[in-house]
């Protein structure tokens, strides 16, 4: 349980520090960092937001939200809904001690697409956590830790407008963004993540 934990704290630790990277256990084999476009849209979103995980060491670097900033507007799509919606979602996230848990919901749907891992949230947020065709077998797990974190309720109604922005951020920006960093400088990044480690 010990090693878990450790695990999740460095996972939420590399994937925002390695923008594009996710760390996983291999079994036996070790690690690996590998990139997961569900996981890096939450964390990406989480740092527009400026929702970073409590404590002295910040998981998000302090340019990340600049550089997305840049980006957007040499494409022409500053602001999105998301952004417009940051100072918001900030509050909102501060203000309720249960959203903690989205700094690991991408831990739990590691192994599904964005699809899946997207379709598998909706279900905790719509209340269809039985819902086969929202609930694969490997999403049950995930979709049980959500929904013991989140009340019903608000808390996970205010989780299905949270994914409608991603949704929309993906479509506006992230999908075109996120393919760009899949190149030499993601796989220099992972390199020097994984020699790190």
């Amino acid at each position: 349980m010990q090693r878990q934990r450790l695990a999740t704290l460095i996972l939420a630790v590399a994937v925002t520090t390695f923008p594009s990277a996710s760390l996983t256990a291999q079994d036996d084999a070790g690690w690996t960092f590998r990139s997961h476009a569900g996981a890096d849209l939450w964390f990406h979103a989480l740092a527009v937001v400026g929702f970073d995980v409590p404590g002295t060491f910040p998981a998000i670097s302090a340019s990340y939200a600049d550089d997305v900033r840049a980006a957007k507007e040499a494409a022409g799509v500053y602001p999105s809904a998301l952004d417009e919606q940051a100072e918001r979602w900030r509050e909102e996230f501060r203000r309720h001690e249960e959203f903690q848990v989205f700094h690991f919901v991408p831990l739990y749907f590691a192994d599904l697409s964005r699809e899946r891992m997207f379709s598998a949230l909706r279900a905790v947020a719509t209340g269809k956590l039985g819902d086969p065709d929202l609930v694969d077998r490997e999403a049950r797990a995930g979709v049980g830790a959500v929904a013991r974190a989140l009340p019903e309720g608000g808390r996970r109604r205010a989780l299905g407008r949270f994914l409608d922005l991603l949704e929309d951020e993906w479509d506006v920006f992230y999908d075109a963004y996120w393919n760009e960093q899949i190149g030499d400088g993601l796989r220099d990044r992972v390199a020097a993540a994984e020699a790190s480690w």
